[in-house]
Parts: structure tokens; C-alpha cells; sequence
């Protein structure tokens, strides 16, 4: 037990520390790690987010901040990633109808190659 006396900072640390020991040795106490996903935060500080993507400050006016060096940059690679994107979506597509093209005169030249039944001319349409 944690003496009332102390500061909070020291409760939170011998709190943790006793869920880790209880952890680790198997007692009622568990750690629940500090998760940024279920927060909605990226998982690191280099992912996505607000804290990588907001500035830290605006003019006390109201504007934004001018855009960072590293925004400029993830932008122009976003750009550059959604042109690629589109760019292969176009070429999939049109190898996909060229296949669906070549798979529909494969199953014309198969019906008109077929062998057809004899005789069906010379007996007529009365003689059957």
C-alpha cells in the first residue's frame, strides 16, 4: 500500500510497478498498456495524426501556421503516391478488358469453328 503522503507521480510509478510485478509473478494486478490507437493517435510519433500533422501554434489572429517543411514534403509524396495509384488502377483496368476482349473472340471463333450437323440442308425443314 502507497502512503497517502507521497506525491502522485510516486503512487503512479509504485502502482505500475506493482501491476508489473503482479504481471510478471502472477498476481490480481495487470498493466494495461497506454495504446495510441484507441485513442485515435498514430502508433508512433513518426505516424500519422495530430500530433505529427497540426502545427503547434497559429497567429493570435486566428490564421494557420505556414506549412512545415516535412507537411510540404508528405503532401507532394501523397500527391506523387495517389498519381502512381490512379496510374495502375488505369493500366489494370484496360489489361483486364483486353482479357475479357480476348476471352470473348476466343468464345466466338470456338462457336463458329464447331462442327455443325450434316445434312440438315439436303433433308429440308419438312423431313424431320
Amino acid at each position: 500500500m502507497v502512503p497517502p503522503t507521497s506525491s502522485p507521480a510516486v503512487q503512479t510509478l509504485l502502482h505500475m510497478s506493482t501491476g508489473v510485478r503482479a504481471l510478471l509473478g502472477g498476481g490480481g494486478l495487470t498493466v494495461v498498456p497506454f495504446l495510441p490507437c484507441r485513442h485515435g493517435l498514430a502508433p508512433s510519433s513518426a505516424g500519422y495524426g495530430p500530433l505529427r500533422d497540426l502545427p503547434d501554434w497559429s497567429f493570435v489572429d486566428g490564421r494557420p501556421a505556414p506549412p512545415w517543411k516535412g507537411q510540404t514534403r508528405r503532401r507532394q509524396e501523397d500527391k506523387q503516391r495517389v498519381a502512381l495509384l490512379a496510374q495502375e488502377m488505369e493500366q489494370g483496368l484496360r489489361h483486364w478488358q483486353d482479357e475479357q476482349h480476348q476471352a470473348q473472340e476466343m468464345r466466338d471463333s470456338k462457336r463458329q469453328n464447331q462442327l455443325q450437323p450434316k445434312g440438315g440442308i439436303l433433308r429440308g425443314p419438312h423431313t424431320q
